[in-house]
């Protein structure tokens, strides 16, 4: 993640029923590096969150915006079946016209 600067990862389901989970740059913070956990040695399921909250392509942007409020998130799977992709913030500050 660092090397790419990627601030999360979507972590597929080892089945079709199972949940996809999420691990981020603020879970390796607050769950590895504060206890003084040695990173290469932490398995990414120990420390994502698992069912992650995931969305819709079909969802607007002003409800997805309300969702993140809500639950407080930064970044969040698009799921239509599939994976399809990782919607932030950033992504919705850069698609709002209210900026403008």
């Amino acid at each position: 993640m660092k090397a790419r600067d990627w601030h999360a990862l979507v972590v597929d389901r080892l089945h079709p029923q199972d949940a996809y989970g999420i691990v981020t740059e603020s879970d390796f913070v607050y769950k590895v590096i504060v206890y003084g956990k040695d990173p290469n040695k932490v398995r990414v399921y120990e420390n994502m969150t698992k069912p992650c909250i995931v969305v819709n392509p079909e969802l607007t942007l002003e409800y997805v915006a309300r969702l993140f409020a809500d639950h407080h998130l930064r970044r969040t799977p698009v799921i239509s079946g599939d994976l399809l992709g990782i919607i932030s913030l950033t992504d919705i500050l850069a698609s709002s016209s209210y900026l403008e």
